[in-house]
């Protein structure tokens, strides 16, 4: 659907990484090895949590997904 509105999508919590050098981690998806994206964990949720409380409120647009 966000393809087809011309809409882009960031992950909230990840980044994309470049591909290490080692093919053969890639074993099990070598088939697909164009297609996979290898991502790492920003750490941005470990920030974001800290400044949560039990009664914060979830905005009603809140999405994980997208900043």
């Amino acid at each position: 659907m966000r393809v087809g509105k011309g809409e882009g999508w960031t992950p909230r919590w990840f980044k994309a990484t470049e591909r290490l050098a080692d093919a053969d981690v890639y074993e099990d998806v070598k088939e697909f090895e164009e297609d996979v994206v290898p991502w790492q964990f920003t750490g941005s949720y470990v920030e974001h949590r800290k400044t949560l409380t039990a009664d914060s409120a979830i905005p009603a647009a809140f999405s994980p997904w997208q900043y």
